[in-house]
């Protein structure tokens, strides 16, 4: 796991703003990279409507604007894919609670579901 930052990623929701690319330059930036995504990090990823067959997951904040592999996203998705990524064991970590891994579960489940009801509305 390699942590770049800037100024501490944050996870508090988003404000109602336009950032224009000549702003982004002075705001506040920071990027988390989690190397080999685990079973239900690659599920929250599906989830949110992204690709999972990636090597690691990169979660970059500039401002308001959150992307996840590249990709903008809201901080909520930011966050169900950050924490699903600490559910996989890890020698360097303790192991995930049974109750967290169940939280983040239930929340992937729920984004599914959104995510779902969306294509249902769109077609």
């Amino acid at each position: 796991m390699r942590i770049y930052t800037e100024t501490p990623f944050r996870m508090t929701p988003p404000l109602m703003a336009v950032v224009v690319p000549e702003e982004q330059r002075s705001l506040p930036h920071s990027l988390w990279v989690g190397q080999a995504p685990g079973p239900i990090a690659r599920e929250a990823l599906e989830a949110i409507g992204l690709p999972s067959d990636g090597d690691e997951i990169r979660i970059e904040a500039r401002g308001d604007v959150v992307t996840v592999n590249r990709a903008r996203v809201t901080q909520g998705d930011a966050v169900i894919v950050y924490c699903a990524w600490h559910c996989t064991p890890n020698d360097f970590r303790e192991d995930p609670s049974e109750e967290f891994v169940h939280q983040v579960r239930h929340a992937i489940t729920v984004r599914l579901g959104i995510e779902r009801q969306l294509q249902g509305l769109r077609a």
